[in-house]
């Protein structure tokens, strides 16, 4: 069975929109692509709202004409400008007679890194563990069903700045269109670029924007780091 996916992009120069089609066999096609150029963000603001919804539509629309498919919903890319990413260190003992790493106690361990991060201004959008350790053993990524009396873990969150994404919504929502979902644009580039690894020690990521530069640290399936420098190829 094959289903369509709309993501979009909002980058520093240029909106992109691009269709997807999935199946099965777990692999995804381009059918459709948008762009439109339109001047950026900077300090955690547009640079021109006046006419970002033109720019939308535009990115939209090409996309729609290639793919011949009614965009209705979308799934939005949150640029590292708009989101913060945080780092907590939690440790959960590991209980019963024989005590062994479970799914639920992974789970704990992410609900205690939750509680100790405590109130953050925005939502987190993406969570993800840099290692687990048991007890005082080697650090993975793979820890189910391993045995000890403690499990520790580097948790990571990424945190959207709340105006980005009612901003966003809004505009769509204008348009006719849900938002489904956000997902971190800096988390998906260290993903996809920095392999397995390369991640089991700390990468250093660098993206060069028109307008701005993010310098991104990521260890295991977590960015650890992340800032953003307000230079880029267009100055």
């Amino acid at each position: 069975m094959k289903n369509t996916v709309t993501a979009i992009d909002f980058g520093t120069s240029k909106i992109v929109a691009l269709v997807g089609e999935t199946s099965s066999r777990q692999r995804c096609d381009i059918i459709g692509a948008g762009f439109a150029g339109y001047a950026g963000f900077s300090d955690g603001r547009w640079n021109d709202p006046a006419v970002l919804n033109e720019a939308i539509s535009k990115a939209v629309h090409e996309a729609e004409e290639q793919s011949r498919i009614r965009i209705r919903e979308v799934s939005v890319g949150v640029p590292g400008e708009f989101s913060r990413v945080y780092t907590v260190e939690t440790r959960l003992d590991l209980q019963g007679a024989d005590p062994h790493v479970t799914e639920r106690s992974i789970e704990d361990l992410f609900s205690n890194a939750v509680e100790e991060l405590g109130q953050v201004r925005g939502v987190i959008i993406h969570r993800s563990p840099a290692w687990f350790m048991v007890d005082d053993g080697k650090k993975t990524l793979e820890p189910m069903g391993m045995r000890g009396s403690s499990l520790r873990a580097l948790v990571s969150f990424v945190v959207a700045d709340q105006f980005f994404l009612d901003d966003v919504s809004e505009r769509f929502r204008a348009m006719n269109i849900v938002v489904n979902s956000f997902f971190s644009v800096p988390v998906g580039q260290a993903m996809l670029f920095i392999s397995d690894e390369e991640r089991d020690h700390t990468a250093i990521l660098i993206d060069v924007g028109y307008l701005n530069t993010e310098v991104m640290a990521v260890e295991g399936d977590a960015l650890t780091f992340h800032q953003v420098i307000p230079m880029g190829g267009g100055n």
